[in-house]
């Protein structure tokens, strides 16, 4: 069955410490068992069916601790697992946008307004402030998902007079935030409006108004994973410090809300997970602090030459550097450059590092001697706001890993009472020599994990989950981890899978959130399940191979089913076939070019089917094929002949290990006209000749697409060998040289001659 498609969920959030009814809209939502849920603190407490397919409700139970932000959720049915949507918690009380055309909204400080901008309107906010009374204005719009909104953010004081506005913002990612002080008493409007006019620009928002703490970046910018931060808070009325505890599941960014006797910003501080040691640069010298290398520091960009700091290196040595500003929500765009103590420039980046607008240089010291790195700005832009994490040292290395996702496809595995979900996982800096292989733990009840093999040089394994008949209809989300023949034995996988939010031209992601353990549902069964008839026979390079597959239908099912592969190696090729209606038997082509990789590989199919406009897919279970070398070579050469001639095609055979004999030899891809019946020679043959008739009508021109088929029986099965035959040129018949004289007529003399 297709898992159900979510279109939007509102409330869009809620205040921690309360309950809401959740309405989720959208695609097959007519069995609703459960949500899915990413992060701890949210209790479902009772889901209810809606009027029809499109519609149902969630009651939901919030934590007075519940975590703030966004939080990841998928709505569970008997179909299994849906799209990703979020709902945001906060610390405020949260209103809802009421209508009033013509006239404002009155709130009180301190609030969530939950609300909307419909085609080119402007909505109006009005607060009641004393003289010296503070207020901030964030907005949640590109954040909250539901597309590319650009908002813009204004207050106007009681005489209607504009005295702030904004629109983009590095902190909001995009959306708008300020801060004002009333300088009169009276009511102050706050206004939510397009930043363009445009009727597609529009959508939902959440506006946070209040006497709220609003510190715009902390220094230090980061610790060590499990370690709790003394930071230093500014770009607030009120400076302040503050205890942060680095988590240890949060990548390499996590984010920071901070709070005092004001209340909790909307907005959080991001800082970064791990990474070298944070120290504090001494006194500076020659205008550039003096650091050791390994380091972390953070710091602001004040002047628009950039912050400059020394290092000492030694001859040859391999330094890594890197300047991270994008991950903070930092509007730096940062810019490296090394020189040495005489002002020769050495090493410089802009863009170069991840995320893409970061700096990122590997530096080889020339001399022992010191060294002084600059980081600036590109545009030469300085201030409070520009904060970075300079990262002197090498990054330690660990496995990434993440799903293979087809457009538009869901980084879901929905498995089926009964059988098997597959699909294609990629990583990257693993320690083959660790002996190193995939595990996974916590898996849903009734449901077992399989993978491929991992092979040096190939950074694609495949995975499979099964579910039992009995598995009860159930979601987890799994970990993803690594299992080592030698200490330590068991590693992170390092599973992260970036998901995009919010796309614009050519599905260019502006907007995403990163997946941290793969969501896994346990479905109603399939119709139908697909085996692997195991070939008894290797994969020979540059030679194809037949799969025999075999699909169980369930008492019903009738339909045709579409089979393709799984994953194959790279320079192994799968065809698609499609097993017409009730048929259970088929063949799927598979074949090896000269550079395949050797050995073994997990092979499987994937199996889709249409029943009642309903689609379904199983996967067949894994079953293992070896690539091998050929086990004989021959050797031929093409030729050159007329038409309406026969010719016999010379043939050197070697084999490289004891064959079982007969063994049949043949030509393909012949020319039109061209016949040459296949021939059987001994196991043991080291040459032989295969005849080749050309009509007289044969096709003429030259032909390099001619394969030598061999068949060597092996084991009741038969390994194909096919080899290329080289140039072969069809000429058409000679013409005769010969000239032909017309013949004499006698002379007549003008009398006509009877005989």
């Amino acid at each position: 069955m297709l898992p159900p498609r979510l279109d939007s969920v509102s409330p869009l959030g809620g205040q921690r410490g309360t309950e809401i009814e959740l309405t989720l809209r959208g695609q097959r939502l007519n069995e609703p068992q459960a949500l899915l849920l990413s992060r701890p603190g949210i209790e479902v407490v009772e889901v209810k069916k809606g009027k029809d397919a499109t519609v149902c409700t969630i009651n939901l139970r919030l934590a007075a601790d519940c975590p703030l932000g966004a939080h990841p959720l998928r709505l569970r049915t008997a179909a299994g697992l849906s799209n990703l949507c979020q709902l945001f918690i906060g610390a405020a009380v949260e209103i809802v946008e009421t209508r009033v055309p013509g006239a404002p909204q009155l709130v009180t400080t301190a609030c969530t307004i939950d609300g909307a901008i419909n085609g080119e309107e402007t909505d109006c906010y009005q607060i009641a402030l004393p003289q010296g009374g503070r207020c901030i204005a964030e907005l949640e719009a590109m954040r909250l998902g539901r597309g590319p909104i650009d908002l813009a953010l204004s207050v106007r004081d009681p005489g209607n007079c504009e005295i702030a506005r904004v629109d983009d913002t590095a902190l909001g990612h995009k959306d708008p935030w300020l801060a004002f002080e009333a300088k009169t008493a009276g009511v102050y409007e706050v206004r939510v409006e397009p930043s363009y006019a445009d009727s597609t620009n529009a959508g939902p928002y959440r506006l946070h108004l209040g006497d709220l703490p609003r510190p715009t970046a902390a220094l230090p910018g980061g610790g060590a994973i499990g370690s709790t931060l003394t930071v230093t808070l500014i770009g607030d009325a009120m400076a302040m410090a503050a205890e942060v505890l680095v988590p240890d599941d949060c990548g390499e960014w996590f984010a920071f809300y901070p709070s005092d006797s004001r209340g909790t910003a909307p907005t959080p501080l991001w800082l970064r997970a791990g990474g070298p040691p944070e120290i504090t640069p001494a006194t500076e010298e020659h205008g550039a602090a003096m650091v050791t290398i390994p380091c972390s520091i953070s710091g602001v960009v004040t002047t628009p030459t950039g912050m400059r700091y020394r290092f000492a290196a030694k001859k040859s040595e391999v330094l890594e550097l890197r300047a991270l500003a994008l991950g903070s929500h930092s509007p730096l765009d940062p810019v490296l450059v090394v020189h040495d103590e005489q002002g020769a420039l050495l090493a410089a980046d802009d863009d170069a590092g991840a995320p893409a607008s970061d700096s990122f240089l590997r530096f080889t010291a020339p001399l022992d001697g010191n060294y002084v790195v600059t980081v600036s700005d590109q545009l030469g832009h300085c201030g409070a706001l520009h904060v970075f994490r300079l990262e002197c040292g090498s990054r330690p290395r660990v496995t990434r890993s993440r799903l293979v996702l087809a457009r538009g496809q869901e980084p879901v595995l929905n498995v089926p009472q009964g059988g098997n979900v597959g699909m294609v996982l990629q990583f990257d800096d693993t320690d083959f020599d660790a002996g190193q292989s995939f595990v996974m733990p916590s898996l849903p009840q009734g449901v077992t994990a399989t993978f491929g093999r991992l092979q040096k040089g190939v950074n694609l394994v495949p995975l499979m989950l099964s579910a039992a008949l009995d598995a009860p209809l159930c979601s987890a989300l799994a970990m993803l981890a690594m299992h080592n023949e030698i200490a330590p034995f068991e590693r992170p996988a390092g599973y992260a899978q970036v998901l995009p939010l919010v796309s614009v031209r050519n599905d260019q992601p502006i907007l995403t959130t990163t997946q941290r353990r793969l969501p896994i549902a346990v479905t109603s069964p399939a119709p139908f399940t697909v085996d692997i008839i195991a070939p008894k026979v290797p994969l020979v390079r540059g030679a194809p191979m037949a799969v025999q597959i075999h699909v169980h239908r369930r008492e019903g099912f009738a339909g045709e089913v579409r089979l393709k592969t799984l994953w194959t190696p790279s320079g192994v090729g799968g065809g698609e076939v499609t097993l017409p209606a009730n048929t259970d038997n088929c063949t799927l082509p598979l074949d090896a070019n000269g550079n395949a990789p050797l050995g073994p590989f997990a092979f499987a199919v994937l199996a889709t089917a249409t029943e009642k406009d309903e689609g379904f897919m199983q996967c067949s279970p894994f079953i293992e094929i070896t690539i091998e070398k050929p086990w004989l070579t021959a050797q031929t050469q093409g030729g050159r002949t007329t038409v309406g001639t026969t010719i016999s095609l010379p043939i050197e055979l070697k084999g490289e290990h004891a064959l079982q004999g007969p063994l049949q030899v043949q030509l393909l891809a012949l020319p039109r006209g061209a016949t040459s019946a296949p021939i059987t020679i001994a196991a043991d043959a080291t040459a032989t000749t295969l005849p080749v008739t050309f009509a007289a009508d044969a096709a003429t021109g030259k032909f390099r697409e001619l394969m030598l088929e061999i068949r060597v029986p092996h084991e009741g099965a038969t390994v194909i060998h096919r080899f290329p035959v080289g140039e072969l040129r069809i000429d058409p018949p000679k013409k005769s040289s010969r000239v032909t004289q017309p013949a004499k007529v006698p002379a007549t003399d003008g009398k006509v001659q009877r005989p």
